[in-house]
């Protein structure tokens, strides 16, 4: 299985640029990244709450692991330098992460029609698309299908990710799921090690906006691309 106990860091490759818009139709370039870092989290469903939810109610309240902590201080610890690759393998690591770190509401949906959503219900539902998985990213919802399908490796669809940074430090994350150099047969004998490039997109993807506060980022937009 592809865990570990403690997570490592990782930088991510940002490319500056200045004045995109945070509307879900704005578009923008993606900078490519080729980071190394963590394992993927514990995943713990979409019932529950636990108290760095907006509010009470009467569901059975999430149970933090030690996995969880570990994500928390790899978070706090890389809002306190500044690395917004860490953080955002954290955030992608931990439900706790991201119940902490998110805005009271996340501009959900697909590119055009994406609508305001409370911030406890995106993260009930299990929205972030994303995951670390050992030292790359896939999709969400094909780790789960990994997890129960007795991590059968072929149920991962790996992604591809950019990052811009605007002036104001506002982070725009671009995320393209497909098949990559690493899965290919025969695979290119001069690929030592990692994915290597995408060579065949499986879908649009789309981006993920996290807008700078007063000691970290919190996440504002969830925006698929239509197909």
């Amino acid at each position: 299985m592809m865990r570990s106990a403690l997570p490592f860091a990782l930088m991510f490759g940002l490319i500056a640029a200045c004045g995109y818009g945070v509307a879900d139709d704005g578009g923008s370039a993606v900078a490519q990244s080729s980071q190394k870092g963590a394992a993927p989290p514990t995943e713990p469903g979409s019932q529950g709450n636990s108290a760095l939810t907006d509010g009470a109610d009467d569901r059975p309240r999430r149970t933090m692991t030690e996995s969880d902590r570990n994500w928390m201080v790899m978070a706090k610890g890389a809002c306190g330098t500044g690395d917004f690759g860490t953080f955002l393998r954290a955030f992608g690591g931990s439900w706790a992460v991201r119940e902490k770190y998110s805005a009271p509401t996340i501009q959900f949906g697909q590119q055009g029609t994406s609508r305001v959503m409370p911030r406890r219900q995106y993260l009930d539902q299990n929205n972030f698309p994303i995951t670390p998985i050992d030292y790359e990213w896939g999709t969400a919802d094909s780790y789960r299908n990994f997890e129960a399908n007795d991590g059968d490796p072929k149920r991962l669809e790996y992604v591809e990710l950019g990052v811009e940074t605007a002036s104001d430090n506002r982070r725009r994350v671009e995320w393209k799921p497909g098949k990559f150099e690493a899965q290919m047969v025969p695979r290119p004998e001069e690929l030592e090690e990692g994915l290597g490039k995408l060579v065949e997109p499986s879908g649009p993807g789309g981006y993920l906006l996290f807008f700078p506060t007063a000691d970290c980022w919190e996440l504002a937009e969830d925006v698929s691309y239509p197909r």
